[in-house]
């Protein structure tokens, strides 16, 4: 939490910081059928 503060305070957009979440943790895709 304490390095989204900060790149908050650095302007960084929510864009910005939820790509990094995204190569960090990768994307959920749900699999469609049963």
């Amino acid at each position: 939490m304490p390095h989204l503060v900060e790149a908050a305070k650095a302007y960084a957009t929510l864009g910005e910081m939820m790509d990094v979440f995204r190569d960090v943790f990768g994307e959920y895709n749900p699999s469609w059928g049963y």
